[in-house]
């Protein structure tokens, strides 16, 4: 057996001498690819060079792997960034891919190694959570979770529910959880508290994917009550309950009212029950309310009537008052007087008194129109304008508590039929040098229709 030469046995071992130069150690910062977009695995390489500083250069003869050029490693331990770039023949198949890649020295010497990647589609990448929400939120805080463990840039989200619209762009190490802040700018008043649905929109390179979420609105149990009155005569009191809640519930108006004032009292709605209670009576309204719902009840209390009546009284007497307090007091009354051929006659008599000492006292009365003055009865008036058909009576003085009487007889060939009223009389005088004027009642006739 021949002996092998020294210098052909180091030439066969120089390879494996010039492995061991180079020792790798591999960092996942991010291995997973989305199927969807064109984000890179990435990776630090600790590459540990036990000879001189030269040029590597890192590649994969499958997969495009950056960078591509030369670059210089220092002897001992350099860290270098690499970024896998998967085609699309193999971004289409779901799951874990592995790939060989090689670091090679400019002088020959080749580390080889194999890296393990996964493949998942865009619709399994982000988590998206709420926190409750209450009927006072101004805010609602969203949790934006990436699953996976890689890197994405540019991701647009675009969020909705009953409570709030959000649209932001995110960028994401991996398995990174952003909190967002959405501005609760819908009105939900009226929404009952329960899980409502997140609209999920998630955009990046053109590519979308949506999904659902739940966000919980909290159960919170509020009324609102109001009570306006206005009017005195006719007085108008309204009572409000709202649910300012958000849950439903079940509200009672009540109203008393005593014995006079609900005679006079209207009710919108309806009340539910009234009950009385020795002199007052108790209106009951009930119903269920929805959140935003209000129970409005309008209570109308009108006292035209009795005030008319009341002012009325209140008139009459202030006015018998005056009436009896004037120095000279004038009363007016008719009667019917019958004729031979059935014209209508009236006799009309004066009757003035004297309260106090008086001096030019000068009677006026007034013929009503259609109507004549029959000039062969009683005393002649003193004056007789034909013109305003008026009557007129110099009466000159009269002492405290005198009286005169004064008649005349009208007739008319016209038949009244119903309530013939004339007109008032009215007498001027002088009172220790100031002069007044006095009027009389109001005086009528009526006639009644006779069937034959």
């Amino acid at each position: 057996m021949k002996k092998v030469a020294p210098f052909v046995l180091l030439l066969l071992l120089l390879p494996l001498i010039s492995a061991q130069s180079i020792e790798v150690k591999e960092i996942n910062k991010g291995s997973t690819i989305i199927s969807e977009l064109s984000n890179p695995a990435v990776f630090d390489l600790v590459i540990i060079n036990h000879g001189e500083e030269e040029n590597f250069q890192i590649y994969s003869l499958t997969t495009p792997i950056s960078p591509s050029s030369k670059i210089k490693l220092k002897q001992g331990e350099n860290i270098v960034e690499i970024m896998a770039t998967l085609g699309e023949q193999f971004r289409n198949n779901l799951g874990f891919f592995t790939f060989e890649y090689e670091v090679k020295r400019q002088s020959g010497e080749t580390y080889k190694d194999s890296l393990l990647l996964k493949i998942v589609p865009f619709k399994d990448v982000f988590e998206v959570t709420t926190e409750p929400i209450n009927k006072n939120s101004q805010k609602a805080k969203i949790k934006i979770k990436n699953t996976q463990n890689t890197n994405l840039n540019n991701i647009n989200f675009n969020l909705e529910t009953p409570f709030f619209t959000k649209s932001q762009t995110l960028n994401f190490k991996p398995n990174e959880e952003i909190e967002v802040e959405a501005e609760i700018n819908k009105d939900f008043s009226k929404l009952k508290a329960g899980p409502y649905i997140l609209n999920i929109k998630v955009e990046a390179e053109n590519r979308e994917v949506e999904e659902e979420g739940i966000i919980n609105y909290l159960e919170n149990e509020e009324t609102f009550s109001d009570k306006k009155s206005s009017g005195f005569i006719v007085k108008k009191t309204t009572l409000e309950k709202t649910n300012i809640g958000n849950t439903e519930v079940t509200e009672t108006l009540t109203l008393n009212k005593d014995v006079i004032s609900r005679l006079f009292t209207l009710n919108s709605p309806a009340a539910n029950k009234v009950e009385r209670t020795g002199l007052s009576t108790t209106y009951t309204w009930e119903n269920s309310l929805e959140p935003g719902e209000s129970l409005i009840v309008e209570s109308t209390t009108n006292y035209t009537f009795p005030f008319i009546i009341l002012l009325a009284i209140i008139l009459a007497g202030f006015g018998a008052k005056s009436y009896s307090k004037q120095p000279l007091a004038i009363n007016k009354k008719v009667s019917l007087v019958k004729t031979k051929g059935g014209e209508l006659a009236l006799k009309v008599n004066l009757k003035i008194k004297a309260k106090e000492n008086l001096e030019k006292v000068r009677l006026v009365d007034i013929l009503p129109a259609m109507t004549k003055l029959y000039d062969k009865f009683g005393r002649q008036p003193d004056e007789i304008n034909a013109e305003s058909r008026t009557l007129v009576w110099n009466v000159n003085s009269m002492s405290k508590g005198e009286e005169r009487f004064f008649s005349y007889i009208i007739y008319s060939k016209l038949k009244i039929v119903g309530r013939f009223e004339l007109p008032t009389a009215h007498a001027s005088y002088e009172k220790d040098g100031e002069k007044s004027r006095t009027i009389s009642n109001h005086a009528f006739f009526a006639e009644e229709i006779s069937e034959h």
